[in-house]
């Protein structure tokens, strides 16, 4: 299901290129972690297969317009024992939420980590306008875009031709699997979901 939206993102990379050497770069490699999220997904939905299937029961969901405290008020109430959110690099690298404690030990971790860094070198603004950090609560779009279908991929580049595709596609499909994708990471736990603009 993946395959004609990443096809559609390509084709409009190479319609309309925008990119410098350094954007080139980041953009592959954006789309390298999104398939290598996918496979790892893949693996644990294989081993895991009750934890795939699970319902999400009353999520609570967070949207707003950009720069009006979505971010704090999502960490905020993620806070909460009666509550899990997807954290950055769980939604980035699926698999079932392992012990808080053992996360700087993972290697998937790690690696989200050590990208979020690289970007932040490259782009010091972004601290300031949205500042992000691997094991905090972030974005459900991490999770999303691993279908290739999400508006936020629409908006950082030029891919006119995609951006259109994505307002009038029947999105169920990313939609599914972005449910999967959260019991999975949920492993089980029944916690009322705290998520921002997915």
């Amino acid at each position: 299901d993946y395959h004609d939206p990443l096809q559609r993102l390509l084709s409009d990379f190479d319609r309309y290129p925008r990119f410098s050497e350094a954007g080139v770069a980041i953009t592959l490699g954006d789309i390298v972690g999104k398939l290598a999220g996918r496979l790892l997904a893949e693996k644990g939905f294989k081993q895991y297969p009750e934890f795939a299937n699970a319902r999400i029961e009353k999520p609570i969901v967070i949207v707003g317009m950009p720069r009006t405290g979505t971010t704090t008020l999502h960490r905020l109430l993620a806070q909460s024992p009666d509550t899990q959110a997807l954290e950055l690099w769980l939604g980035a690298m699926p698999m079932p939420r392992p012990p808080r404690d053992t996360w700087a030990a993972n290697p998937a971790f790690q690696q989200v980590a050590a990208q979020i860094e690289q970007m932040q070198t490259a782009m010091p603004k972004m601290r300031q306008i949205h500042p992000i950090h691997a094991d905090q609560p972030d974005e459900c779009r991490f999770a999303l875009e691993q279908s290739f279908w999400a508006t936020s991929m629409a908006t950082l580049a030029s891919v006119p031709d995609y951006r259109e595709w994505c307002l009038h596609v029947d999105a169920r499909f990313a939609y599914r699997r972005y449910r999967q994708i959260l019991a999975l990471i949920a492993g089980g736990d029944t916690r009322r979901w705290v998520l921002k603009n997915p």
